[in-house]
């Protein structure tokens, strides 16, 4: 009943698949191979009440040969580093500022506190309004940009004016002043931890870690 329905070369194809899978599957894993993509499959006969043949064409990854890497790197001499004090407190500011706590301050944003913003300029991209976020008084602005929305609280609304860098993305704009509108989104204080041995063990533990 099941040849009548089906073709037998759609069976014979079909026990083929099975079998290529399966023979392959064994081969490679006898050989210890490790192939790379999919196999090209050729049937080189197939027929009812005969042997089944193929062959299978696959890319396997090459053996590699190592160099002496220990020799190599042995003549390579070690550079000596010198860091300046200056380094380590930039450093350290950094990793300070890593750890912050940061709370929601319902009063005027002041330089240090952490702002959210969203800003426009009719020179920009059609007055296309811009959202950011930085440290007030950090420089992450322009200058003027950043005085002027010093005092705002969440929620306010302010129009000013500023001047644009002489290094602004905008080069029509540089040194040119211009009109903005400022909304404060959110105004969060910023409290850093101090700087001691329980700091530094914290990230002792955290070095250790990642090595």
């Amino acid at each position: 009943m099941v040849e009548d329905k089906l073709k037998p070369e759609a069976l014979l194809m079909e026990a083929g698949d099975h079998a290529v899978k399966h023979v392959y599957s064994d081969y490679v894993i006898e050989k210890k191979l490790e192939p790379v993509g999919e196999p090209e499959v050729s049937i080189i006969k197939i027929a009812k009440g005969n042997p089944f043949i193929f062959k299978v064409k696959i890319t396997v990854l090459p053996d590699v040969e190592l160099s002496d890497y220990k020799a190599i790197a042995s003549k390579i001499k070690g550079k000596e580093i010198s860091v300046t004090e200056e380094e380590v407190q930039d450093t350290l500011n950094y990793l300070q500022k890593t750890r912050a706590k940061m709370t929601p301050k319902n009063e005027a944003a002041a330089k240090g506190d952490f702002v959210e913003i969203i800003y426009q300029n009719k020179d920009i991209e059609n007055n296309k309004e811009f959202p950011d976020k930085f440290i007030l008084g950090e420089g992450g602005f322009m200058k003027g940009f950043e005085d002027s929305i010093i005092g705002m609280k969440a929620g306010e609304e302010k129009e000013f004016k500023s001047t644009f860098p002489e290094n602004t993305p905008q080069k029509n704009l540089a040194g040119k002043e211009g009109d903005f509108k400022v909304k404060m989104i959110s105004v969060q204080k910023i409290e850093l931890p101090e700087i001691n041995d329980e700091f530094a063990n914290s990230w002792e533990l955290l070095i250790h870690w990642l090595l």
